[in-house]
């Protein structure tokens, strides 16, 4: 029976992620245009700052529109945020960036003529771009200290595009609901046959490329198997695709792929990968982890279609939805696939906080699509976290009922506490047989009448214990003892507890609970003699042959 290792007190965060828009940039401009300094004629007491503070702008009619999120932002984050972004403790200006507000004010001296880094609509009078396209020293931004590349023409053309339209800013993509975005109009009609088809072709007509022609259909089986399962279709699924003629036999395949077990361990490789997913505990003596039974909830969640917010919930706070099942409680393996150490001079309460930092960071990666744990040191220099936001979340992961400083013991390492027990099928069904049983006989151990039948009560029971293995030797290796490890931790320990890199073990025995294990090769046909402890200190030996 596997054991899993599990979370039993966090507390359910949901986000929603949002894809990055398709909208495309316009062609950046032959040469770049100085904008005209502002009219220094114009007195500064004429009107008051806020008076004269920019006005939005509305985009002109034909115009495409450019994006904050997918397009500028980018942009900004790259080559200005560092300075002039949401880090309070490393903002070289009063000018910051990373909001709209903030782009909007007014960066002139008392008595001097207002000026703004952003005025929307006016490219011209935005010190923004007036500063990215300058060739002053002096004056460029970002400036040559800052080892940043200057902005290229295309980047300069998005910029001012962007300001022309009113520079509208949107909040961050992660935290923005996701919205069906308008099916885009295309020159050629004919060739789209679903509404994705229509964005591909209205970005290849955009920048004036002709669609490649149809693959032939041995190359899209190919393709599609690939994509969704990861694997190279048989020859009899290849068969079946090119002698289906119908309308729907492109349909056909990649509906049989779908249904293709296989199809969700190909789409779990990714959430494993951002779920830190492993069989080992990760850190010092690694030992075996049991946790692969989380990885099979992921690949049947892909091949059940579960929904999104189901898939994130159970993972997040599944045992503590009411009446939660064994999988939503062995979803929640999610928040402890960390790594957990064992080392002896490691402290305790320092690893607690490693683990709780873990589970923000990967919460933060994973389900929010943002580098959350940049603001565990500082506030984020690029999106809008700030430090005290950070351990106000960390706050939902720091409750689980865990130690810092783990055993080295190889049977508790497969699942450190808490942990649930998650039998197998064929144990399931034993379970669930010897638990009918009892039921039935229930009213019997029940009944308190004369006549009632006498049940032995459980003090009456068989105290059964499992035998220790004490030694083993093979007609090539006598006695050569267990592997132990430099902290003393011998056979017992298990598998985790021993080096097969260290040389004086290679000719010795390890052992995992009741079972030995060589740490050599056995002839075919060989014996190995083992001998198990028993009450008493009496021993038994049995033998057991090679495969």
């Amino acid at each position: 029976m596997d054991n899993i290792s599990m979370n039993k007190t966090i507390f359910c965060i949901l986000c929603c992620a949002l894809p990055l828009s398709l909208a495309s940039c316009k062609k950046a401009a032959d040469t770049a245009v100085v904008p005209a300094a502002p009219d220094s004629k114009k007195s500064a007491n004429s009107t008051t700052p806020e008076a004269t503070k920019p006005a939005p702008a509305t985009p002109q009619a034909g115009d495409e529109k450019i994006s904050f999120s997918s397009q500028v932002r980018p942009i900004l984050s790259n080559n200005c945020f560092a300075c002039h972004g949401p880090d309070s403790h490393n903002q070289s200006s009063p000018f910051r960036l990373d909001t709209e507000e903030h782009s909007r004010s007014n960066l002139a001296k008392a008595g001097e003529t207002p000026r703004y880094g952003v005025v929307p609509g006016k490219p011209e009078e935005s010190l923004l771009l007036q500063r990215v396209i300058t060739k002053d020293p002096h004056e460029a931004m970002p400036p040559p200290y800052a080892k940043k590349p200057a902005l290229n023409e295309e980047q300069v053309a998005i910029v001012t595009e962007w300001i022309r339209q009113g520079a509208e800013y949107e909040p961050h993509w992660a935290f923005v609901a996701p919205v069906k975005p308008a099916v885009p109009e295309v020159k050629d009609k004919t060739w789209p046959r679903t509404p994705i088809d229509n964005f591909v072709l209205a970005k290849l007509e955009s920048k004036g490329i002709k669609p490649a022609p149809e693959a032939d259909k041995e190359t899209l089986v190919r393709r599609v198997h690939m994509d969704l399962l990861g694997l190279p279709p048989t020859p009899e699924e290849i068969d079946a695709y090119v002698a289906d003629t119908s309308d729907k036999a492109y349909e056909n395949m990649v509906d049989r792929a779908l249904a293709s077990p296989h199809y969700g361990e190909r789409m779990a490789i990714d959430w494993l990968d951002l779920a830190r997913y492993g069989d080992s505990n990760a850190l010092h003596h690694e030992m075996l982890r049991t946790s692969w039974p989380w990885r099979d909830w992921v690949i049947n969640a892909f091949n059940k279609n579960m929904p999104y917010d189901q898939f994130l919930t159970e993972q997040l706070a599944g045992d503590l939805i009411p009446n939660a099942t064994l999988e939503q409680k062995l979803a929640t393996s999610f928040n402890r696939n960390h790594g957990i150490n064992n080392e002896g001079g490691a402290i305790p309460e320092e690893w607690l906080i490693e683990y709780a930092v873990d589970r923000v960071s990967t919460y933060g990666t994973a389900v929010m699509g943002m580098s959350v744990g940049c603001a565990r040191c500082h506030d984020h220099k690029f999106d809008p976290i700030s430090q005290n936001d950070f351990f106000s979340l960390m706050a939902y992961f720091n409750s689980i009922n865990e130690v810092g400083l783990e055993s080295q013991n190889g049977s508790r390492a497969r699942a450190y506490p808490p942990f649930v027990q998650v039998p197998t099928e064929p144990q399931k069904q034993a379970m669930e047989s010897v638990g009918k049983t009892l039921a039935d006989l229930q009213p019997v151990r029940d009944d308190k009448s004369p006549e009632a039948v006498k049940v032995p009560d459980e003090s009456k029971g068989i105290d059964w214990g499992v035998l220790a293995p004490v030694g083993a030797k093979t007609s090539s290796k006598k006695d050569l003892g267990f592997a132990s490890t430099r902290n003393g931790f011998g056979g017992g320990d298990g598998l985790g507890t021993s080096n097969f890199d260290i040389p004086e073990l290679k000719d010795r025995f390890f052992s995992e609970e009741n079972t030995i294990y060589p740490i050599f090769p056995i002839s075919s046909g060989e014996e190995m003699t083992l001998e198990f402890g028993l009450p008493g200190n009496q021993a038994k030996k049995g033998r057991r042959n090679s495969p």
